[in-house]
């Protein structure tokens, strides 16, 4: 019977966490050390974007409601002091 090959996998494209987890069910992989850590790299500066972009759309969420406040006060004739505190 002969035995299964065993394959590093490598990627040539930026590796996703799903396609990871995929390849790991479905090879087994014996790659070196420094294969892992280029993996866990690309993940981290992946997570780190993506961080980063929830962070952004958060502000300038917060932002567009201050901003509508701050209209609807202005309507209502509110001193712009007042929202500030």
């Amino acid at each position: 019977m002969a035995r299964p090959v065993e394959r590093n996998i490598c990627f040539r494209q930026r590796p996703t966490i799903r396609g990871l987890h995929h390849a790991f069910l479905l090879i087994r992989c014996h790659a070196p050390p420094e294969w892992y850590a280029e993996k866990a790299a690309v993940l981290q500066g992946e997570l780190d974007e993506r961080t980063e972009a929830l962070r952004e759309a958060q502000v300038d969420e917060v932002q567009s409601e201050l901003d509508d406040l701050s209209d609807l006060a202005r309507r209502n004739n509110i001193p712009p002091a007042v929202l500030r505190g």
